[in-house]
């Protein structure tokens, strides 16, 4: 299936439809829905007494698997955004239930000033895609990264990327064709990092939900945990 089709195919995906009811049925602190699922970026001034932190300035673009850790409605008060700004970097989150590597382009070229501004991107896509085209090649996923990053660095060309890998067992394949790609774009692309998270996910089989995909609140905090130490300590 070609990246035209997943992203056509995205847009009435049923993936997230499993958690979207319970997503959406709850005030996400100003998030009501995936269409106003954004946060403006927020500076917090860094804390006299600690120097800059390495990445001050940081992006994150994902999925419903990246609602579960920016959400306040899921996460209350603890989200990821909030612990980096403790930590006194400035955050812009847009997490959508069904986006895909196409749509998290868009955010970015909507937000493009923003982006422009940030020195670090915590991406968390592929999920969709994995699950929308099971036989997907590492060719193919490896062209949807390129473009990810490409679009990131038409803003910000030194903007380190920080990708999360995916963990779909039900589609075991293409989670590590996608996986792969993702392995082959750290070699071979400078300042860009995964996020190892199929790790932890396969050796707490309970953080999943019903579906396989998508995670309870022990799940979605040991995410925001996961990638908030990718950022934060490399």
């Amino acid at each position: 299936m070609g990246l035209r089709a997943i992203w056509r195919a995205g847009l009435a995906v049923a993936l997230l439809a499993g958690s979207a009811s319970a997503l959406a049925a709850t005030d996400h602190g100003g998030i009501t829905d995936p269409v106003t699922c954004c946060e403006a970026a927020v500076r917090v001034a860094p804390p006299t007494t600690l120097p800059p932190p390495p990445s001050s300035n940081v992006v994150i673009v994902g999925d419903s698997l990246f609602a579960g850790i920016v959400w306040t409605s899921i996460l209350g008060a603890d989200t990821i955004q909030a612990r980096l700004r403790a930590t006194g970097r400035t955050v812009f989150a847009n997490a959508q239930i069904g986006l895909t590597v196409p749509g998290g382009r868009q955010v970015v070229r909507h937000n493009g000033s923003i982006v422009a501004g940030a020195d670090a991107a915590a991406i968390g896509l592929g999920t969709n895609e994995v699950v929308l085209a099971p036989s997907i090649s590492v060719a193919t996923a490896r062209q949807a990264i390129n473009d990810m990053v490409n679009e990131l660095r038409a803003f910000s060309p030194g903007i380190r990327v920080v990708w999360v890998d995916v963990a779909v067992e039900r589609a075991r394949t293409a989670t590590e064709n996608w996986n792969q790609a993702l392995a082959d774009a750290a070699a071979e692309i400078p300042g860009f990092e995964v996020c190892a998270w199929r790790q932890h996910a396969l050796a707490n089989p309970g953080w999943y939900a019903g579906d396989g995909i998508h995670l309870d609140v022990a799940g979605y905090r040991a995410r925001r945990d996961v990638v908030f130490n990718c950022l934060v300590v490399g």
